[in-house]
């Protein structure tokens, strides 16, 4: 999300670089949407494959789309809405093909539930793009569990990216995130760090308890905040960073084990407030 014009702005040999980095820490889902960086990111991504095509084969492409945004690219937009109707996500796909200069992607995702959603559309849109073999994989992002199960009725569902981390709890607090768990979902938590938060408040009752845990097992704060994600079932950090430091914190914190009762002391300490 931050290569680009949202955040580190690289070039397409630095993206091809990063990447190439991100493959050698085992790292190998790169996480995409048309929108970021205003319609930008994925044609930097095409050229960073351009440079570097052996990407093609050791990446796992995440494809988002149904938003429309309102945005240089798209200056007749009036305001950003959700748009999952069959000719805009035919449409937002193939230009997704074209600017990564794939052919298929590892999963296609819908970004937002667009709340005009035709299910026998979308199953159908879906399907074809499915049975085309330019999507491995069928997945969704930002869905409550009632939506999930709603579109699980008709396609199947890979996986799930939410909002997870100990600034944002609720989808484990709600039962949620163990729910889609149950289903066999992938769930992919964004904004780990709580996009950058939790690591500014250096002050804070987590910031402290993730401090006197990370002494224990020898490792960074902020692999002790990636810790607490990968704790939850089936669940894995996506994070958005442009900085190979980060990557490599979220690599090395899948081995962190952490006990039952310290990762409900950083839950408490989030929240301000322990369990019953």
């Amino acid at each position: 999300m931050r290569l680009g014009s949202w955040g580190a702005d690289m070039s397409p040999r630095e993206v091809a670089n990063f990447l190439t980095s991100c493959v050698d820490l085992g790292c190998k889902d790169i996480d995409l949407a048309d929108i970021y960086g205003d319609h930008s990111v994925n044609k930097l991504i095409g050229q960073a494959l351009a440079i570097a095509p052996e990407l093609k084969r050791s990446c796992n492409f995440i494809a988002k789309i149904g938003v429309a945004r309102k945005c240089a690219a798209f200056p007749a937009r009036k305001i950003n809405f959700y748009d999952s109707s069959d000719q805009a996500l035919k449409t937002a796909f193939e230009n997704t093909l074209r600017d990564l200069n794939v052919e298929s992607v590892q999963t296609l995702m819908i970004h937002r539930f667009d709340y005009l959603t035709d299910f026998h559309a979308l199953a159908r849109c879906v399907g074809d793009i499915l049975a085309s073999g330019k999507a491995k994989n069928f997945g969704i992002s930002n869905c409550n569990l009632s939506i999930c199960s709603a579109i699980g009725d008709i396609l199947p569902v890979s996986s799930n990216q939410i909002q997870l981390s100990l600034a944002h709890p609720t989808p484990v607090l709600t039962g949620d995130a163990s729910h889609f768990s149950k289903l066999g979902l992938d769930v992919m938590a964004w904004s780990p760090l709580g996009a950058g938060t939790l690591l500014d408040a250096k002050e804070s009752r987590v910031f402290k308890k993730a401090e006197r845990i990370a002494k224990k097992y020898d490792v960074s704060v902020p692999e002790i905040f990636f810790a607490w994600v990968y704790k939850c079932p089936s669940t894995r950090p996506v994070t958005g960073s442009s900085k190979i430091e980060r990557i490599k914190q979220a690599a090395s914190a899948r081995d962190i084990e952490l006990t039952h009762e310290e990762w409900y002391q950083l839950l408490e300490a989030s929240r301000a407030r322990g369990v019953d």
